[in-house]
């Protein structure tokens, strides 16, 4: 849906079950990380948009972490990634820390509400935009 409705907001820079950065060659998740507001590349970046040394990450975010855990998750995050986190504006983390406003504008008639949106409501927006033509065949076999 967002290639069809051009909606952007940075996806490819979230952190965790990202297809991008994978460990072990799957995607990740660390609670604890998730807990204390880690959400994007962009939080594991300094003020010069370099990565944080673990020892600055340790007292950024006052996380007792394994340094064997950090610098995988760090190595396993392509620089594309990290150079397109470097030049991202702010990253929206009230959409992934559960914040209240739950609509999302696909377009400018379009919006969704996450939290009342069924199925039935996805199955219409793909196929609004599903180009319909007239078969081109004879209407009547005889």
């Amino acid at each position: 849906m967002k290639s069809q409705y051009k909606y952007e907001q940075g996806q490819e820079t979230i952190l965790f079950n990202n297809t991008a950065i994978l460990i072990g060659g799957k995607p990740f998740f660390l609670r604890e990380w998730f807990s204390k507001g880690i959400i994007c590349i962009k939080d594991l970046l300094n003020e010069n948009g370099q990565l944080l040394s673990f020892q600055e990450f340790q007292s950024k975010y006052d996380l007792r972490t394994n340094f064997l855990n950090f610098y995988q998750v760090i190595n396993a995050i392509p620089k594309a990634l990290v150079t397109k986190a470097c030049n991202q504006d702010k990253p929206l983390k009230e959409n992934y820390l559960g914040n209240r406003n739950t609509k999302i504008q696909l377009a400018e008639n379009i919006a969704i509400d996450l939290q009342k949106t069924k199925a039935k409501d996805f199955y219409w927006l793909l196929n609004k935009k599903v180009n319909y033509s007239f078969p081109t065949g004879p209407k009547k076999m005889e």
